[in-house]
């Protein structure tokens, strides 16, 4: 009789000993989940959805959250404008942008890692932003939030990599949380940007104006040159996606002065580089440029709120140009106009510091001269 009390009173403490175990095992992982707002890879977890993270991504932990948000990524060259491509040693700018249209004011979350497409680490990163860190994990360098930000842009100086190390992918995973402390009601995202390798033009040729423009159904490539020495040719390439590129046509070097190449088989949309080839076969490339026939529907206007603030979202669909901005009041009177560059996607602008309370009237005019308008309140 005694033994068998003495079995039950041994299985009741092991069963409470086992209980309070799983009960501090479960609050140490709840404090280390907390504790990711200072960056996951600071924590142990590489989270980018790259292959050599097992393409795990935020949402193995985040979910439930409901903030209709987009994650984007680009590089950004000297001039503030949107590239595809590299050259090697120059200095850009990767740029996170994070969208949403809940109401909803969240707060957000990263961890970017870049590497060649065999999956060798790029450490290319230059003086962070504040508020952001610089993480080594498994051979891969991971930037990533120190505490969870305010802002839905990220600007990060980038460098370039050496000549011949090819194409470089950008893994990035962002959240938007609610800030409650857990897991729960936040939305992770992720998305890849593949940059590709490309040689500077050399300095034996400089093209200029290089420009592109419609003539009835036809797309027309414009540039010049001051001076051209041993270069063979010029020939024009064109691709539907910015990415796969095909040969258009081909112009002889003429020693210098101005050069054009029409596209008869243009159709509503192209992208255009151009091909430049010594007497040596030394090939090096130009920008690329966007012809795309206008329409109202490229272009929309909106409002986007963040963080107390107000803000222009001006959504080009089509081409990287330069666009008129015109504030006025409902009599039409200008509160102020400017010149300011419209990268193709999505630009954020602010209302102008001056603006009177009540209607205002934004107009963009595009270099195509169509003109989008938008009422709002100013409060």
């Amino acid at each position: 009789m005694f033994s068998k009390v003495h079995q039950t009173r041994s299985l009741i403490y092991r069963q409470r000993k086992s209980i309070i175990v799983l009960s501090l095992l479960g609050t140490l992982l709840c404090l280390t989940l907390l504790s990711y707002k200072s960056g996951p890879a600071k924590n142990g977890q590489t989270v980018t959805g790259a292959p050599f993270n097992s393409n795990q991504t935020c949402s193995k932990c985040h979910s439930g959250g409901n903030f209709g948000g987009t994650i984007k990524t680009q590089l950004l060259d000297s001039a503030n404008k949107v590239t595809g491509k590299y050259v090697p040693g120059k200095k850009y700018t990767f740029k996170i942008l994070f969208t949403k249209t809940a109401t909803a004011t969240p707060k957000y979350a990263f961890q970017t890692t870049a590497a060649t497409l065999a999956n060798a680490n790029i450490n290319k990163w230059g003086t962070l932003p504040a508020n952001t860190h610089n993480t080594l994990k498994s051979g891969h360098n991971y930037v990533e939030q120190s505490t969870t930000l305010t802002t839905a842009q990220i600007k990060i100086p980038w460098t370039a990599p050496v000549k011949g190390t090819g194409s470089v992918k950008f893994y990035t995973a962002g959240n938007l949380v609610n800030g409650n402390g857990s897991t729960s009601g936040d939305q992770p995202l992720n998305t890849i940007l593949t940059i590709t390798e490309t040689a500077a033009v050399a300095a034996a040729i400089s093209l200029n104006n290089l420009s592109g423009n419609l003539d009835a159904n036809s797309a027309v490539v414009k540039w010049n040159t001051d001076r051209e020495k041993n270069i063979h040719s010029y020939t024009i390439e064109k691709s539907s996606d910015n990415i796969n590129y095909k040969v258009a046509g081909t112009l002889l070097s003429r020693g210098g002065g101005d050069y054009s190449f029409t596209d008869f088989s243009f159709d509503k949309k192209a992208w255009y580089r151009i091909k430049i080839t010594d007497n040596a076969g030394a090939i090096s490339y130009s920008d690329e440029i966007a012809i795309a026939k206008p329409a109202k529907t490229d272009y929309k206007l909106s409002l986007y709120s963040h963080a107390g603030n107000g803000y222009i979202m001006f959504s080009n669909g089509g081409k990287a140009q330069k666009v008129q901005v015109v504030f006025a009041d409902i009599q039409g009177r200008p509160i102020s106009s400017g010149i300011t560059f419209a990268n193709e996607g999505d630009n954020m602008w602010d209302i102008p510091e001056n603006s009177p309370k009540g209607i205002i009237v934004i107009s963009v005019i595009t270099e195509d001269g169509i003109r989008t308008s938008l009422k709002f309140m100013q409060n």
